[in-house]
């Protein structure tokens, strides 16, 4: 079930709680309104120029802000103050929220809208946080025809109806919030840090055992002396070919061997000439070296001419061997800089049998090859098991915030 469904099946029925009553924003803030229209000038340092771009991942580096010329009249409409929250009405960023705090002298560009609470009445920093909710975002994409990007304005924003609490029970709330969402966002911040760890280990798993100092006793031979391009141009459309797997770039993941998204030649609607390939063969896609876009089949199927199935000779080379050569470093250096000389980034033939590699024994082969697919399937399994825990942590933010907000979503509202 979806967030928005969660809301409209669940918070719409619950009343809000004692002492809380739904206003509208418009009547709480000082202003709403639009920003300055002028050009950013780096030459010049005060007043600052906040604009859309400058808010990345909910942070400003105000030393980065460039700076812009305004008259005192200007300044003194558009300057921004702490407490104040700015929203972004363009772009991807729509709807996105940023909470101003002790800022240098600056004033805001005409793409974000700028909130004032009235201090009297509503907590800026509570008010902050309700624009992170998933009520906020379901609201707003109900008053926005066409969704939130398409509708977002200062009028709609002003007739927002929002749920408030009396002052003291928002600073509590607020409170509250801050730990708990520190604590998200410390949570999040590590498990992001492995993450990063275990992305960067197949490449370092491929370093250890195919360019280590061992690699330099094994003979070099050039790629061309142990495989060959031995598929045949086919017509898709035939009986004999048309329910054949189809391969093209798009079904190989980038970087990891693996195959996805497999369809029949017909199912692809395919009727230009396609290359017939036998299993055992890797697949290699010649566009864009740096994609790292290699494969190995072990079924009979369809590729693109974009693509070279290899077929090696399987006396002299372990195809899963080479497999993780044609993955590696390496080589994707030697592609990329032999690719550059063309328009559009490419290895043609002459090109791909010249490189050369260091080739050890078979035995050896096959040992690599064992050690590298349960390394990196491995690795593989833990990555998707920290980019679940990332998704929790996220949903954990996202419940937090729907708790602290918890006032009943009405349809008549």
């Amino acid at each position: 079930m979806s967030t928005l469904d969660i809301i409209r099946g669940d918070l719409h029925k619950s009343p809000l709680p004692p002492g809380w009553r739904r206003v509208v924003l418009g009547e709480v803030c000082n202003r709403i309104d639009y920003g300055f229209t002028a050009s950013a000038d780096s030459a010049l340092s005060s007043p600052r120029f906040l604009r859309i771009t400058d808010i990345q991942n909910g942070k400003v580096d105000w030393e980065r802000v460039p700076g812009c010329s305004i008259s005192q009249a200007e300044m003194t409409a558009y300057t921004l103050a702490d407490g104040d929250i700015v929203f972004a009405r363009t772009g991807a960023t729509t709807g996105k929220s940023y909470l101003i705090a002790a800022p240098p002298p600056a004033v805001f560009a005409s793409y974000l809208i700028r909130v004032r609470p009235d201090d009297k009445f509503v907590d800026p920093t509570f008010l902050y946080w309700y624009f992170q909710s998933d009520e906020y975002w379901w609201r707003i994409s109900q008053g926005a025809r066409g969704g939130a990007q398409d509708g977002f304005n200062a009028t709609m924003l002003a007739a927002l109806k929002i749920p408030l609490p009396p002052l003291p029970e928002q600073k509590r709330i607020t409170s509250t919030l801050r730990e708990q969402m520190a604590a998200v966002e410390r949570s999040r911040a590590a498990a992001k840090m492995r993450l990063e760890v275990a992305k960067a280990l197949p490449a370092a798993f491929m370093r250890k055992y195919l360019e280590g100092t061992h690699c330099r006793r094994w003979p070099s031979v050039s790629l061309g002396n142990v495989c060959s391009i031995d598929a045949r141009q086919v017509d898709p459309k035939l009986p004999a070919y048309r329910d054949l797997p189809h391969v093209n770039g798009e079904n190989i993941e980038a970087g990891t061997g693996k195959l996805y998204g497999v369809k029949s030649a017909a199912q692809d609607r395919m009727t230009s000439g396609k290359y017939l390939f036998e299993p055992g063969v890797v697949l290699y896609s010649k566009l864009r070296p740096y994609l790292r876009k290699v494969a190995l089949a072990d079924f009979r199927g369809l590729c693109s001419a974009d693509m070279y199935p290899l077929s090696f000779d399987t006396s002299r080379v372990d195809p899963r061997f080479a497999l993780w050569v044609l993955l590696g470093q390496p080589f994707t250096d030697y592609a990329i800089g032999e690719s550059q000389r063309a328009r559009m980034p490419k290895l043609n033939r002459d090109q791909l049998f010249a490189w050369p590699f260091p080739l050890p024994p078979m035995d050896q082969q096959r040992h690599v090859a064992d050690i590298l697919e349960r390394s990196i399937n491995g690795v593989q399994a833990l990555t998707t098991s920290l980019l679940s825990e990332l998704a929790a942590i996220n949903d954990l933010g996202i419940a937090i915030l729907r708790d602290a907000f918890r006032t009943g979503i009405r349809e008549s509202d």
